[in-house]
Formats: structure tokens, sequence, C-alpha cells
């Protein structure tokens, strides 16, 4: 179901084929492919030069997706470098609307928890930031006073 990360999308595909360890001229061939499907892609760069690349269905607008897919009893929990940050605002935004504003290290927890995380570890804290920064730059919440609330 779109979104997906890409790396989730090509360790799947891949391992369907059995290939476990990808060199990187199939990496790159793989990605080529997937380009020329005609999905949409958003990309994020990262402070250590690397890409967070997302897919979506043609059908789909990043800008106005309003879904947040969260595990249900246990099942369906994914790595959390494959939830896009579209999707991330989303939890953040339904957390909001039923807390009114949070400090950002308690939406962070907050956020983790709704999506099977336990801890919050460097990788999601830092995963949390790129969304919070997505949803003050696209309008979707502000902060005010330390405290972040959700734009009607």
């Amino acid at each position: 179901m779109a979104p997906v990360s890409s790396d989730h999308t090509m360790k799947t595909v891949l391992a369907a084929w059995g290939i476990a360890n990808p060199k990187p001229e199939v990496q790159k061939a793989f990605f080529g492919y997937v380009n020329r499907c005609g999905a949409k892609v958003t990309s994020r760069k990262n402070e250590d030069g690397t890409f967070d690349t997302y897919y979506w269905r043609a059908d789909q607008d990043p800008d106005s997706y309003e879904l947040c897919r969260i595990p249900k009893d246990g099942k369906g929990k994914r790595s959390f470098a494959d939830v896009c940050p579209q999707e991330l605002t989303n939890a953040m935004l339904l957390i909001l609307n039923d807390q009114v504003s949070m400090t950002q290290e308690d939406l962070v927890k907050e956020c983790s928890a709704l999506f099977g995380f336990a801890r919050t570890a460097d990788n999601i804290q830092n995963q949390m930031a790129k969304a919070i920064e997505y949803a003050v730059q696209s309008g979707k919440m502000r902060i005010e006073n330390d405290r972040l609330f959700a734009n009607a």
C-alpha cells in the first residue's frame, strides 16, 4: 500500500527474485525501472547527504494525503524509516487534535507509541523532526511558546 519507502520496495521485490544483497548496479537498475512505472516520488535529503525516498500511486497527492497507517494489536508494525513524513504529520495532527497542544518532546513520544515504538531512538527523533518541519512549512501545524498546535 502506498506510500512506501524506496528501500522497502527494493528489498521486497528483489527478495521475491532471491536477491538478498543487491550490488550497486542492480540497485541502480531497479530504481530506474521503478521511476519509469509512473509512480509519484517524494524525497527529502538527510544531513548525511543520503535521501529518504517514498513512492506513491499515480492517483495519490502527497500534499493532500490525510491517512496514517498504525499497527493494530501489534500487527502491521513497520520500520520507522518506512513511514513517510506526510504520514507522521497526519499522526501528529491526530494526537494534537485530541490534546490541543504539546511540547515537541511529548509529541514525539506519543507519536512513536502510536506506531508501536516504546523508545524514541535517535533515528525516530530525526524522522519526527523532519515531519514536524514539513508540517510547519506546509501550514498544517504551528509552534507557539515552544508548544505545537494543529492548524484548523
